[in-house]
């Protein structure tokens, strides 16, 4: 932009004629210390410019992949089950009980007789095992007399004793030696099985002998020495 001087005759002088300056040519105001940068010097340059619409737009259509074609993995599962599903109550199916001194069967094809017991005193050797305390010793005798070969290791054996059915205490005594291997059909094996009684609870004993979950377990009951 120019500007023009124009003449003026200051009174009893001669006329004085004011230059023409372009603005254009003006210097660019310097800042100054501590104030701000002039508008000029902070507007950003076209490259700089490009780049913020360049993130907007990034950001705008990665908003836009969202959404509807998002799916949430544990809201298809449906809702989580607010309770477990009931467990079996109640003891063990038990075949009738017979006297301690004839054999049980029935089971699967195995027939089982108590053939032996005997009064000892308990080793105490496993964990929390006492020592020295009155104990009977259960020679057990089984027989197969199914067709098949029958699994020894899945042989379980407990006792109860007294009129409320007490639990006995396994012992681990030298003497004890538990069934195991596979019993060939029309074949016989024995094990022994040492349990803590009291003296003056041995009137009413029962031995329970399982060696398949889906078969009842058969129990022999009576007095032990």
């Amino acid at each position: 932009m120019t500007m023009w001087g124009r003449a003026d005759r200051p009174a009893g002088g001669r006329p004085v004629v004011a230059v023409s300056r372009s603005l254009s040519a003006l210097p660019a105001p310097r800042p100054r210390a501590g104030g701000p940068a002039p508008a000029a010097m902070a507007r950003p340059g076209p490259s700089r410019l490009a780049g913020l619409v360049g993130l907007l737009v990034l950001v705008l259509v990665a908003a836009g992949c969202g959404g509807a074609d998002e799916r949430d993995p544990y809201r298809e599962q449906g809702p989580f089950p607010t309770a477990l599903a009931p467990m079996p109550s109640g003891p063990a199916p038990t075949a009738p009980a017979v006297a301690l001194t004839e054999p049980a069967g029935g089971s699967g094809g195995l027939r089982v007789a108590v053939t032996r017991t005997e009064a000892v005193r308990s080793v105490g050797q496993g964990p929390g095992e006492l020592a020295d305390q009155p104990a009977v010793a259960f020679t057990v005798e089984v027989r197969n007399e199914s067709d098949q070969a029958i699994s020894l290791d899945r042989v379980n054996v407990t006792v109860s004793y007294g009129p409320d059915g007490l639990p006995a205490s396994p012992d681990d005594n030298p003497d004890a030696a538990g069934l195991a291997g596979t019993l060939a059909a029309g074949a016989s094996a024995t094990g022994v099985y040492v349990f803590r009684i009291p003296d003056d609870q041995r009137s009413d004993v029962s031995v329970v002998v399982s060696y398949d979950a889906a078969m009842p377990a058969l129990v022999l009951t009576g007095p032990v020495g």
